[in-house]
Order: C-alpha cells, then sequence, then structure tokens
C-alpha cells in the first residue's frame, strides 16, 4: 500500500510539474504589451455637461464599426447630451494626424467659439504608419528580423475654444514585440481597444478627483 501511495504522489507531482513547465513556456510565448501615459500639459479641465463640446476622432483608420461606435457612446455617457460629434474640422483631412499647435487653437477658436465651449479631440497614432487600415494586416519585418513591433498611440485633449488654450492633455502608448517567429499574438484591433481603454481610464480618473 505504501509502495502505491509513493507511486501514485510521484505521478501526481509529476503532472502538476508538466503543467506549470507548460504554463510556463506557454507565457514566454506570449507577446506582451508595455503601456505608458504621458502628458505635457497640467490638467485644468473641470466637467460641466451644461458647456457645450464640439467632438472629434482623428487619424483612427479603422474600419471597425464596434470600435468606432465604442468610443463615441464612452464620450457621450461622459459629456452627456451637449457633445456635437463631428466627422471633420475645416480644411483639414480627418485622415491624416493633425497637430494640436497653436495656429491650430487659434483657427478652432475663432471658427467654433461662438457655438461651443471646448473641442475634445482624440487622436490615434499607429506606427507602422497606419495610411491604410491596419486591422487585417500583417506587418512587414526584415527577413534577418523576426520581431515585430506596434507602437499605438491615443491622445486625448480638450480646448477651452473660449480661451484658447489646450486645458487637458493626456496620451496613452502602447508597446508591443513579438519576439519570436511563432507564440500567441495580440491583434492591431485589440491593442487600439486597450491604449484607448487605458487612457479613459486615466481620463475618467481625472475626472473624479
Amino acid at each position: 500500500q505504501i509502495m502505491i501511495l509513493i507511486k501514485y504522489n510521484s505521478k501526481k507531482i509529476m503532472k502538476k510539474s508538466t503543467i506549470f513547465l507548460l504554463l510556463l513556456l506557454l507565457s514566454s510565448c506570449i507577446a506582451k504589451t508595455k503601456m505608458s501615459l504621458s502628458s505635457s500639459y497640467k490638467n485644468e479641465f473641470i466637467l460641466n455637461k451644461n458647456k457645450k463640446y464640439l467632438f472629434i476622432k482623428n487619424n483612427l483608420h479603422t474600419n471597425d464599426l464596434s470600435f468606432i461606435k465604442t468610443v463615441d457612446n464612452d464620450f457621450k455617457n461622459i459629456f452627456g447630451e451637449n457633445l456635437h460629434i463631428k466627422n471633420s474640422l475645416l480644411e483639414f483631412e480627418n485622415d491624416r494626424f493633425v497637430r494640436v499647435t497653436n495656429g491650430f487653437i487659434d483657427i478652432m477658436k475663432e471658427t467654433y467659439s461662438e457655438d461651443f465651449d471646448y473641442l475634445v479631440i482624440i487622436r490615434f497614432v499607429r506606427k507602422p504608419e497606419n495610411k491604410d487600415d491596419l486591422d487585417n494586416k500583417f506587418i512587414k519585418v526584415k527577413i534577418d528580423d523576426i520581431s515585430k513591433t506596434r507602437v499605438y498611440h491615443t491622445i486625448l485633449q480638450i480646448i477651452d475654444l473660449k480661451q484658447g488654450k489646450v486645458v487637458y492633455s493626456e496620451e496613452a502608448i502602447s508597446d508591443y514585440k513579438k519576439n519570436f517567429s511563432t507564440g500567441i499574438t495580440t491583434t492591431p484591433i485589440k491593442q487600439l481597444y486597450d491604449t484607448y481603454n487605458y487612457l479613459l481610464k486615466e481620463f475618467n480618473k481625472n475626472l473624479d478627483k
């Protein structure tokens, strides 16, 4: 009976060890995404749902309607019924990255300050560059470099159109790197969601302060 018990326990230990090694191996094959936040402006924004907000999504480059609706609904829930969603701003091409410079802010103030109090602009940068929809495309890599890298940025800025200045700015950055030619990967659309959600979580946290 003792010998049978020893054999049983040995098999049990070996089984657990095998499972542990498999999990360890599997985790090493998963390409992990590093997330970080960056901001170069002081947060001066206080949410007032009685104010009027103009909302624009810039340089998005995705045909995923679910993601687009998610973004719109999230911001409607935050800002309320006074959020107006616009597809493009004046002569600026919305499928190209808009730089929020002093000149840009002056134009926005001159054009929209009579009808709106704030411009809420969320911009997306996806590297490698996303001139076309990246969701269903493989990333090109050199033959001698089996690693695959994607760096996504989601930038949220709120511009006070009456004062003509940035009152909120936050950027979420996700750095994805696959070190092996095989293994579990994060899809581009999931990375887009993850980066956006990381930013939105931080924004909601700042609103609660």
